[in-house]
């Protein structure tokens, strides 16, 4: 399998060391609702005691994961933007309000999180909850640290820096985790059984669609000139939050949060959302 040369997955050509700045990113290169990192290796490594987690993106889809993370030891949170450290939340409709500070009072807040690889080793497991274009490069670096990994999906933007990630994966030996949680389900195990039951017959053609409100205005949008550009909040790092894409102007609500999704440079669309 041929590395990519298209922009989404090309800033990586090879699997170099794991010091990179994007001009570093660029020049070295380089992944649920209610669901449960379940690595019965680590917590046998480490003698059933708590792990020790450092959550990497601590907003929107992370909070879901607040719950069970905080029956476990969260002592690292890293976000590019330090709002999220404060801010309270109820982004899936729960009737909870949660906030990172609040819930993991005791964890160090990273704003990079090259910056937590490099100058931290005292941790047993991450969670990824960044936007898609960070997955391979976190992926990659957590592997040579020797951590358990729970991703959430897409695992990445190509099948070959998957295979790279399932190589190095297979040679480590490392728990890994990806938070595919749609596709985990009963119901998706059931059709699974009856189609390699024979029950169902020979499959010809599957059709496969969904429907999201507002994706079709923010997917139609351009990118902004520097003309339409906003002025960078304080709390962000942008260059960061770009990381191995393309560094862009920044415009309020098209890319952080959440709309950066509907760009082909950092997200994989609501299809990799479902997928």
């Amino acid at each position: 399998m041929k590395p990519p040369t298209h922009p989404i997955g090309g800033f990586v050509t090879s699997i170099p060391k794991m010091n990179f700045s994007r001009r570093s990113f660029l020049k070295t290169g380089v992944a649920a609702a209610g669901a449960t990192l379940s690595f019965p290796y680590v917590k046998a490594a480490t003698g059933n005691r708590p792990l020790r987690i450092a959550l990497i993106g601590v907003a929107g889809r992370a909070k879901s994961h607040y719950d069970w993370m905080a029956e476990e030891e969260v002592v690292y949170l890293c976000d590019v933007d330090d709002s999220k450290w404060t801010e309270a939340q109820d982004p899936f409709g729960r009737g909870k309000v949660v906030s990172a500070k609040d819930t993991f009072p005791k964890a160090k807040f990273f704003k990079d999180y090259r910056e937590l690889f490099d100058s931290r080793d005292d941790f047993d497991a991450v969670v990824i909850c960044t936007p898609d274009v960070h997955h391979f490069p976190t992926v990659m670096r957590a592997l040579r640290a020797g951590k358990a990994i729970y991703c959430e999906k897409p695992l990445t933007f190509t099948a070959w820096e998957a295979q790279q990630i399932a190589n190095e994966t297979a040679r480590l030996k490392l728990p890994t985790q990806l938070g595919n949680q749609g596709m985990s389900t009963i119901g998706w195990r059931q059709a699974h059984a009856y189609y390699h039951s024979g029950a169902i017959g020979e499959v010809l053609e599957v059709h496969s669609w969904m429907d999201f409100d507002g994706a079709e205005e923010r997917a139609a949008r351009t990118l902004p000139t520097q003309e339409e550009a906003d002025t960078v909040p304080d709390t962000v790092d942008w260059d960061i939050w770009c990381g191995p894409a393309p560094l862009c102007n920044y415009k309020q609500g098209y890319f952080h949060p959440g709309s950066w999704r509907y760009w082909t440079d950092y997200g994989c669309g609501r299809f990799g959302d479902f997928a």
